[in-house]
């Protein structure tokens, strides 16, 4: 037995199905016996009291035909119904077919103006059940062996059915009569017949449940096996679709997202590497230098000092970059937008570079027309700006030469840097944007910078809701861009 307090384990997809198509199976029957069984009688009146609204319709059609008398006949013959039509002002029957013998219907003309009255408060038509006078019980059912009927006390039940129309001639009243023919030993025939229907459908729906509960959870079953064995860092599971379209669809979704981890892994791997690489280096050389000062007389000069002061700025900045990286990613620090001069904002940035590229002898060209405002966080948009520049310095081509370029179009504008360095090929265009993704040709390391610079670019921009990317190809540079919306200057905002 298992606890209150512990959840009941769901069933399987296969029994599910299982239990689903045999419920199917025995809501089938259940309609089955009510229409077949049940409902039966009611059902078989509803249809006979319709036969005889349409054979009325169709006299009332025929109504000043001078041969109705034969359509009466024909309705008579092959529906075994009595009809007539009479005169209800006059003292006459004008056609009169019986379809059954004894008639139904009633000749007198005091009873043909009652059904007219009737007719007429009834909106032109009405309809009654009644039951033939019956006869006198000749015998006891228990004088007999078995089980012998009890004598009908009734006699059968008749519809009937009266239409007050207007003809050429005047008035006229039409009557329809029917028997209800007892469906007592139609309805034992169909009860033998759906017992025998519900044992041959009960066997038939129990193997189509199990084969179809098999066939249709068999490629799931599949699916989630190999998606337990990714849950365990098996990255190089292989997932097999079924026959159906959604399970293809989903096995194809599945082994992409198995590529994805692995590249990811692969990535986490190689990140560890180079950031455990890159936090060694410059602890190396402060261990070194330190303990040659410490070790070594005459050792403690301004240049050994400098060094361990360089190494332990860049420690900072490899530490800082990456606890950047990780609040950009989390959104842990809301922006704090502002509307600022993106043009002052670049040259700013531009001017603090040139006195570290200036004098390696790159180049950073900034192209501009005009003056733009834009809503965004300025500290993190000089840092993206920053990160894209010292990218581009660092792959540029011989040449040495950077272009940032601010165009504007309608209601945007786009901030590009562009490089001549090898470009970027497209498949990996995406992947450069990830941490310490090294292109697989013709790369090197930033000359400034952790490595991280493209990283928190695009955490940033993503936090903005800025659209960027990089274009080019391989050869012909790369062109790395972004795009913000243009607000109007705080001039343009004063009254007049």
């Amino acid at each position: 037995m298992t606890n209150k307090g512990q959840k009941r384990r769901p069933l399987s997809v296969k029994w599910k199905l299982f239990v689903y198509l045999c419920l199917f199976a025995a809501a089938l029957l259940l309609a089955l016996w009510l229409l077949q069984i049940v409902f039966l009688d009611s059902f078989y009146k509803a249809y006979k009291r319709a036969e005889l609204k349409k054979a009325a319709q169709l006299v009332e059609d025929n109504i000043d035909n001078i041969q109705l008398d034969a359509l009466l006949q024909e309705i008579a013959d092959q529906q075994g119904l009595s009809l007539l039509v009479a005169d209800p002002d006059g003292p006459a029957v004008l056609c009169r077919q019986d379809g059954m013998k004894p008639s139904l219907l009633p000749d007198a003309p005091q009873q043909i103006r009652q059904y007219w009255q009737a007719a007429e408060r009834g909106g032109g038509s009405y309809i009654q059940n009644d039951r033939q006078p019956g006869r006198k019980p000749v015998y006891r059912p228990s004088a007999f062996a078995g089980h012998a009927p009890p004598p009908m006390e009734d006699g059968p039940e008749s519809i009937l059915f009266a239409r007050a129309v207007s003809s050429q001639q005047g008035r006229r009243l039409i009557l329809l009569a029917s028997v209800v023919t007892p469906v007592g030993s139609t309805a034992e025939a169909l009860q033998a017949e759906f017992w025998f229907i519900c044992a041959l459908l009960a066997v038939f729906a129990l193997g189509l449940a199990l084969l179809m509960s098999r066939r249709i959870s068999a490629p799931i079953i599949r699916l989630n096996q190999a998606a337990k064995r990714l849950g365990k860092g098996q990255f190089d599971v292989e997932f097999q679709g079924g026959g159906y379209r959604e399970i293809h669809e989903l096995s194809a979704t599945m082994a992409q997202a198995a590529r994805q981890l692995s590249r990811q892994d692969d990535l986490r791997r190689e990140l560890l590497a180079n950031v455990s690489h890159d936090l060694l280096t410059p602890l190396t050389m402060i261990i070194g230098y330190a303990e040659a000062i410490r070790d070594l007389p005459g050792e403690d000069t301004p240049g050994n000092i400098q060094v361990i002061v360089d190494e332990a700025a860049r420690l900072n900045q490899l530490v800082t970059d990456l606890l950047d990286l990780s609040k950009l990613q989390a959104q842990s620090q809301p922006l704090d937008l502002q509307v600022f001069c993106l043009t002052d904002s670049v040259r700013e940035a531009l001017a603090r570079l040139d006195k570290l590229a200036g004098a390696a002898g790159y180049q950073v060209i900034f192209q501009q027309d005009q003056e733009v405002y834009v809503r965004a966080d300025e500290l993190r948009l000089s840092q993206v700006i920053y990160n894209l520049v010292g990218n581009a310095i660092a792959h540029t081509g011989d040449d040495k030469r950077v272009v940032v370029s601010q165009l504007v179009g309608a209601g945007f504008v786009r901030l590009q840097v562009s490089d001549s360095g090898p470009g970027v090929p497209p498949e990996e265009r995406q992947l450069i944007w990830e941490r310490y993704y090294k292109k697989s040709k013709n790369n090197r390391r930033p000359d400034m910078g952790s490595g991280l610079g493209l990283a928190i670019a695009k955490a940033a921009l993503i936090q903005h809701g800025a659209p960027y990317g990089v274009d080019g190809g391989p050869s012909q540079g790369s062109v790395f861009w972004f795009e913000l919306p243009v607000e109007p200057s705080p001039i343009e905002q004063l009254p007049e």
